[in-house]
């Protein structure tokens, strides 16, 4: 789990192998409903998780999670000598970058679909 964002968990990698509780999830999850690395945790048993929330895993037998999956998409821009305008937070070993903002720029722009 990385802590990139202060108000989910965001899932980084799985433990391989079928023996883990999400690999058993896994295996009798309807398709796409499985838990995959680039998933965010956004509640454990109903309350909303914070960037410490990850140790409440390592205190229960069992858990009832609220998974959220962003939207991938791809766009294009033109930058010209604008800013992108896009605040981001990500780490130096994370796969991620969160958007916190997106400002005056080409973003805003070109591409309102981003928030």
């Amino acid at each position: 789990v990385d802590v990139l964002n202060g108000d989910a968990l965001y899932i980084e990698s799985l433990a391989a192998g079928a023996g883990s509780a999400v690999g058993r999830y896994n295996a009798s999850a309807p398709a796409g409903l499985e838990i995959r690395p680039g998933d965010y945790i956004t509640h454990v048993d109903g309350a909303a998780v914070s960037a410490g929330g990850a140790e409440v895993f390592d205190k229960r037998a069992r858990v009832t999670v609220s998974i959220v999956r962003p939207a991938q998409y791809s766009i294009q821009l033109t930058r010209g000598d604008r800013p992108l305008g896009l605040e981001l937070r990500y780490t130096a070993t994370g796969t991620t970058a969160h958007i916190l903002r997106v400002r005056d720029g080409a973003v805003k722009e070109q591409a309102p679909q981003v928030r």
